[in-house]
């Protein structure tokens, strides 16, 4: 049993470590060696989608009984990369499984069958669906990098993370002198994390554009500008090289700036188009470069 594809899986509870099992041709419930890894998934079509489709993910991902389940295995391509299969559930039943050589009294189970056949939504979406796992976290959120099929027609899926683990770091202002700006530039990090949270790209690129634009000026010892732009201008100097602010950590800034006027609908309407979600999110990284070059992150 243990070299076999399992195309149906039983989720029991009985008592002891084993929870996943499969038939054996006597047809009883036999536990899978080794315990594959399953985690709760909801699928959604697109990263755009995945901002108002996250409050039902969440709430989907809740519930004691799970609709679809990733059975991840690794990658020929490494880490982050993950493969995974997808079964769905069936029904539940009372079953008797076995353990220690003997079958136990019925209990109930849920029963899961690999998705094999076509028709299911990630079908038609070109493979840049999501699955949204764990509490629905970005860190927690997969990306559909590829669909394979089998030799039995199921889907394989190739995944890796939309956001990589790693966290906020800790704020370190010991060296701004004004409370309120302290307190000022708190806010903007608090909701910086939460616009994470809740996948709000927008807000995120917003959120992370004012914590640059309220720290550059002080690492630079310049007075506050009217604008980012005007800030940055200063910093750049004549010859675009910035002047007491690391380049890389310049640079990012740059386009936090620019990333940020995306957001706006009259530039969107010049540029033709808005932000793309995968873009936004990867202001994350810049703004804790930025934090990180320019000490206000905590050892």
């Amino acid at each position: 049993m243990a070299g076999r594809v399992e195309q149906e899986i039983i989720i029991a509870f009985p008592g002891q470590n084993d929870r996943v099992f499969a038939r054996n041709h006597n047809n009883d419930p036999v536990p899978l060696r080794p315990q594959p890894v399953l985690f709760p998934a909801f699928y959604v079509s697109s990263i755009e989608d995945l901002e108002t489709r996250l409050p039902a993910a969440r709430q989907s991902l809740s519930n004691p009984t799970q609709d679809t389940l990733l059975k991840l295995l690794s990658s020929p391509d490494g880490p982050p990369n993950r493969m995974a299969r997808i079964f769905k559930h069936i029904r539940q039943e009372q079953l008797s499984v076995l353990q220690g050589g003997r079958l136990t009294p019925k209990l109930p189970v849920q029963i899961y069958r690999e998705a094999r056949k076509d028709g299911y939504t990630w079908d038609n979406d070109s493979g840049h669906g999501l699955f949204v796992t764990g509490d629905g976290h970005p860190t927690n959120i997969l990306k559909v990098s590829g669909i394979d099929r089998d030799v039995f027609g199921a889907p394989l899926f190739t995944l890796s993370p939309l956001i990589a683990a790693g966290g906020f770091p800790e704020l370190d202002l010991s060296t701004v002198a004004d409370s309120l700006t302290r307190q000022e530039i708190e806010g903007h990090y608090r909701e910086l994390q939460k616009s994470f949270q809740t996948s709000t790209y927008r807000a995120l690129v917003t959120n992370a554009k004012n914590v640059a634009e309220a720290l550059i000026p002080l690492k630079a010892g310049l007075p506050t500008q009217k604008t980012f732009d005007d800030t940055l201008k200063k910093i750049g100097g004549q010859q675009g090289k910035p002047l007491g602010i690391p380049e890389l950590s310049y640079y990012l800034a740059q386009k936090l700036r620019i990333l940020h006027q995306r957001t706006h609908p009259g530039r969107v309407e010049k540029v033709g188009r808005g932000i793309e979600p995968d873009l936004a999110f990867t202001v994350v990284q810049d703004l804790i470069e930025i934090l990180r070059e320019l000490g206000y992150t905590k050892k």
